[in-house]
């Protein structure tokens, strides 16, 4: 062999082991890239699941606690529609198997709003001692003797009790939807405090 083949040969060698590196090379690059690829729609996956997943619960948190709120403010309306009745009824003489039956309608809806409502809250606690206290005085022997003034005093200070309380969980609500999270007490006792200042400011 002469020494222009042997040059011809080791060049076509090297020529050889370097498209073979090459190749080799550009399959590593190649599956590195796929790899990287399909980790990274394995996360957008991931995140997009997470999200519906996380704006299911909080639509399905969101529609029960309004379900909650209508049958809280359908309870304030009974207490008061209820309230007014059983007062006049009273006043006018009314038979007593009606004054009994709204009385027990009205012990029941008082009963369903302290169910209803979180007795931590200092706002649903005075409800429910206003409510009851409203009971006794509304049921008493002689209730034309009820000075007028106190009891309609009585009666403005539950309407506000209430006034408070819904706004209070409707802002409640809306926070939660906007930080995807159930609200801790002390932000909750917040929204109560800011209510309460804007509707007793407004009174």
């Amino acid at each position: 062999m002469s020494s222009d083949e042997s040059k011809y040969l080791e060049a076509a060698r090297i020529a050889a082991e370097t498209a073979s590196s090459n190749t080799q090379l550009t399959m590593i690059v190649s599956i590195i890239g796929f790899a990287l690829a399909f980790i990274g729609a394995c996360v957008n996956a991931w995140i997009t699941h997470r999200n519906v997943s996380r704006s299911n619960v909080i639509d399905a948190l969101t529609k029960q606690r309004i379900e909650w709120l209508n049958t809280v403010r359908q309870n304030f309306v009974d207490f008061n529609n209820l309230g007014h009745e059983l007062f006049f009824a009273i006043h006018r003489e009314k038979e007593d198997d009606y004054i009994h039956e709204k009385y027990y309608l009205l012990e029941k809806t008082i009963t369903n709003m302290s169910l209803l409502l979180n007795p931590k809250e200092g706002w649903v606690r005075s409800l429910n001692y206003k409510s009851k206290e409203f009971l006794d005085i509304i049921i008493v022997e002689d209730i034309k003797q009820i000075n007028g003034e106190k009891f309609k005093s009585l009666r403005d200070s539950i309407h506000l009790n209430q006034q408070i309380i819904l706004k209070s969980e409707w802002k409640r609500i809306k926070e939660e939807v906007k930080k995807g999270r159930e609200l801790e007490p002390n932000e909750v006792n917040s929204i109560y405090e800011r209510t309460s200042y804007e509707i007793e400011k407004f009174i």
